[in-house]
């Protein structure tokens, strides 16, 4: 492997900030904004 050889990268999309929980919810649901508050499916079952 050549020293300056890039290995990764990684793209991280800007979040817009137009709609945002009220904290308490933010903080049930581990993220502030709702657009991209999604269900976390293991194995394709909703998971509570």
């Amino acid at each position: 492997m050549e020293e300056n050889e890039i290995l990764t990268m990684a793209f991280i999309n800007p979040q817009p900030l137009e709609d945002v929980y009220e904290l308490d919810k933010a903080l049930m649901n581990g993220t502030l904004f709702p657009n991209i508050d999604k269900p976390f499916l293991a194995g394709g079952k909703k998971h509570e």
